[in-house]
């Protein structure tokens, strides 16, 4: 951590910016290698959901205190940023592939169409939502 008087709060934002871009490129890559590697059979073991978060909220605060927590939930928001970019159905990258068809056609997708393919896409996120917590379930019994 860098300390840096108030009045040079601009030196702050910029370092806001690039701790996110920093952050942005690792947890980019790392979705890449997962998706890569979900298609070549195999589960990642490091994804957590919400009690995982918990979890190493409680840790992270009790262990290094709330600088590092709130660094943390930084880490976390461009996490959840670069996650909802994804073209994905039911999430906003995947609202973006029907806006760039929109503006390719200057027509509107068929709205059936669009609406099943966000329902199983909420679908599919929602069966991954109760899979990685299943996980977080686990893995605290285990320990």
């Amino acid at each position: 951590m860098i300390k840096i008087k108030w009045w040079e709060f601009y030196k702050g934002i910029w370092a806001g910016f690039k701790e996110a871009y920093f952050w942005g490129k690792i947890i980019g890559g790392g979705v890449l290698s997962m998706v890569g590697g979900l298609f070549m059979g195999q589960v990642p073991s490091d994804v957590s959901g919400p009690i995982g978060i918990y979890q190493a909220t409680s840790s992270i605060k009790q262990s290094q205190g709330m600088w590092a927590l709130l660094h943390f939930f930084g880490v976390v928001s461009v996490n959840l940023a670069v996650i909802n970019i994804l073209p994905f159905p039911a999430l906003d990258g995947g609202r973006i592939i029907f806006v760039i068809y929109e503006m390719i056609f200057k027509k509107r997708a068929n709205q059936k169409l669009e609406i099943m393919v966000n329902n199983i896409g909420m679908l599919v996120l929602l069966t991954l939502i109760v899979a990685i917590t299943a996980g977080d379930v686990l893995r605290i019994f285990k320990k």
